[in-house]
């Protein structure tokens, strides 16, 4: 825990590092960048999910709409489909379900197969949480069908004289699949039995149970109310496919969308840059709409903004000189991470002392560099054409990679690049 903005160099470096993920709200580091960037794709979503304008649902959709939320790593998807579930899951809202897959999964060992009981057992922890009375028939033929009889047998041994344990009174099916969403990265991640088991099972009998899940899922849907006798509804928000394997998302959104279209909930899934295309573009698209966070035009509006991302996590005075976050800034390209490792580089060249505009300048180049080293000479053909507006194979490559930002509207060369190929930084 720090107490922020930070003023220890050892402290910046460490909340400057891109896999460093606090809690935006409750360290006060969230940064609301709606005035630059528009909330127009987040109420066309809300708009397809019958929302209105006070984050209520206004009607139940008349089918379930599967939603698909792309962009660039760094623009902020997570920070805003965390805000979206926290807007809509209330009395008069949805019971969202929200599944971070890089929280819940090791991502490189992830299996098609997985998504649909992932899906599953965060819903039956959701409905724990939620203290919602739901049936039990549905999880006794899903443990029969994944052939975990035994493993239920035991959790209800194991069980039988905890009286005074809190979750004494549910019943032992609740406890096991409970157990086995708390434990799913770690047993997963592994090669036991019991994972090629189930996923072979799941494989086999996937139709089937999607059918069972879709009549526990209109079940379920009969006990939900608002708090005026209203029907609610379910949302399963899906976010952090950034490492998910290629052939993974395609088996899952392409080669069998029709197993995820099936599924009786609305759902949006998030999906890397480069995948969106892939699934957009396949005739096998099941998605009711797709939507892209934009990158943000770093403008005299932008600009600020940037530099309070960063103000916000370490002292500005203690760690720049004048005009270098601003600087910084017009680097960014309007990517919240790109911004944040600017930064973070800038401190390991200045060795933790203060920035200044030499300390800034290297450390552009040195990622700049970086980039630029991951560039064939096919990429390189591509950018000196100025041909950004195709969808193939390189072109996505280039999104999915930051070399090429993608606006509203228009795609660009990434700033850090400029330099290699006799370009400056708009103007602001």
């Amino acid at each position: 825990m720090y107490s922020f903005p930070v003023k220890n160099k050892y402290h910046a470096l460490e909340v400057t590092q891109p896999e460093y993920d606090p809690d935006l709200k409750k360290e006060k580091l969230y940064v609301d960048l709606d005035r630059v960037r528009g909330k127009d794709y987040l109420n066309r979503i809300k708009l397809n999910l019958k929302i209105d304008s006070k984050n209520e649902l206004e009607q139940l959709t008349d089918s379930f709409c599967k939603l698909l939320f792309s962009g660039h790593r760094g623009t902020g998807k997570t920070t805003e489909l965390r805000r979206l579930a926290k807007d809509l899951d209330h009395e008069k809202g949805y019971l969202v379900v929200l599944i971070e897959l890089e929280n819940e999964t090791e991502l490189n060992k992830f299996n098609r197969d997985d998504f649909y009981l992932l899906l599953i057992l965060k819903l039956i922890e959701k409905i724990h949480q939620s203290d919602i009375k739901a049936t039990t028939g549905f999880l006794n033929d899903l443990a029969k069908k994944l052939s975990l009889e035994t493993e239920v047998e035991q959790t209800q041994k194991a069980s039988a004289g905890a009286t005074a344990d809190a979750g004494a009174e549910l019943p032992a099916i609740v406890k096991y699949f409970l157990g086995f969403s708390a434990s799913f990265k770690t047993t997963f991640a592994g090669e036991a039995a019991i994972v090629k088991t189930t996923r072979e099972k799941l494989r086999v009998s996937i139709t089937e149970i999607i059918s069972s899940f879709n009549e526990y899922l209109r079940k379920l849907r009969t006990t939900l109310k608002d708090d005026n006798g209203l029907p609610k509804d379910i949302l399963f928000i899906v976010d952090g496919s950034e490492k998910m394997p290629e052939q993974i998302y395609k088996d899952l959104f392409i080669t069998d969308a029709h197993l995820v279209k099936d599924i009786h909930a609305n759902m949006i899934i998030a999906v890397r840059i480069d995948a969106y295309y892939d699934i957009t573009c396949s005739p096998s698209n099941i998605f009711t709409n797709s939507y892209t966070i934009p990158m943000i035009k770093i403008t005299g509006n932008a600009t600020p903004l940037f530099e309070e991302v960063i103000s916000k996590r370490i002292d500005s005075g203690t760690f720049f000189e004048n005009n270098v976050l601003n600087h910084l800034a017009k680097y960014s390209g309007g990517c919240v991470r790109q911004m944040i490792q600017l930064v973070h580089q800038s401190l390991e060249v200045a060795l933790g002392e203060k920035i200044n505009m030499q300390h800034a300048n290297e450390a552009i180049y040195e990622l700049g560099n970086r980039l630029r080293r991951t560039l064939t000479s096919k990429h390189v053909e591509i950018i000196k054409a100025g041909r950004f507006e195709d969808a193939d194979k390189l072109m996505r490559d280039m999104l999915q990679s930051l070399v090429v930002l993608a606006y509203n509207g228009d795609r660009e060369l990434n700033p850090l690049l400029n330099q290699f190929f006799n370009a400056k930084p708009k103007a602001s």
